[in-house]
């Protein structure tokens, strides 16, 4: 660890307490996040999502801009 770098910034943590990051809003639910996270320490890989939608959230955080873009021009990332 770096000099100066605050204690109990890095290791573990329970992922149901309020994270330091939380106010940030990507658009994908937390409970999303940490469902992706316990798949990968189990090994496993989530499909690609452009073929199946897995409910991360991004879509109902962008609906406004999906509805500016009826054509199609707004892809999920």
């Amino acid at each position: 660890m770096k000099p100066g770098f605050p204690v109990g910034i890095a290791g573990a943590r329970d992922l149901d307490e309020v994270l330091p990051w939380d106010h940030i809003n990507a658009g994908v639910k937390k409970s999303f996040l940490k469902r992706d996270y316990e798949w990968s320490l189990e090994g496993k890989i989530r499909p690609d999502c452009r073929q199946q939608c897995y409910s991360c959230g991004i879509l109902s955080s962008f609906s406004e801009l999906r509805l500016a873009h009826p054509d199609g021009g707004w892809k999920c990332p």
